[in-house]
């Protein structure tokens, strides 16, 4: 089974890097200590066991930083994808990480205590309008105007007792299909 490159088996895995002219096999590794990984198993097991040992703090730092970056609009730590291993970081990072790996790695948790910390109920609106300095400690949000189809997704939806999804029958998706198409076209 292949998932974004990482097979099972033990079949080499080639890659053609954008400058070469020819492919490299690639060894399966990972980023940072190598300790961590377990020797027995298939890879994908050993992966995710490097990934959630209790040990390696990269995790959830990482995963601590992009989900502030979706939720505010800005990471804590940018650029968000080179997160420095050692060294000092903003305390809220070191603080939510633990929490997060303290409560084993659940992610609906992360988002709920994110929403519940002060940062993320202040208002952003001020009388002087917003300047650099309340961008880049998170006291401004960006607004993007909605696009016509999710306007008409959340008419739709906040107009019946249950949720359109997968799980709803396929003639009231049906309907919602063709009720947001007319709302789209008028």
């Amino acid at each position: 089974m292949t998932a974004l490159g990482l097979r099972d088996h033990p079949r080499a895995y080639d890659y053609k890097y954008f400058d070469a002219e020819a492919e490299t096999t690639v060894t399966p590794d990972v980023p940072s200590d190598e300790a961590l990984l377990k020797r027995p198993g298939k890879r994908r097991q050993r992966l995710a066991q490097w990934v959630t040992d209790s040990r390696n703090k990269a995790f959830s730092r990482a995963t601590v930083n992009r989900a502030w970056a979706l939720l505010f609009g800005l990471p804590l730590v940018d650029p968000v994808d080179n997160l420095p291993l050692e060294g000092p970081s903003p305390p809220g990072l070191e603080t939510l990480a633990e929490d997060f790996e303290t409560h084993g790695y659940v992610l609906h948790r992360l988002w709920k205590v994110m929403a519940l910390a002060r940062p993320f109920q202040l208002d952003s609106r001020l009388p002087g309008g917003v300047s650099a300095a309340h961008d880049q400690n998170w006291a401004s949000f960006p607004l993007t105007r909605l696009r016509p189809e999710q306007v008409a997704g959340a008419l739709l939806q906040s107009a019946r007792l249950t949720t359109i999804n997968v799980d709803a029958h396929i003639l009231v998706r049906l309907a919602r299909f063709e009720q947001q198409g007319n709302f789209l076209q008028r």
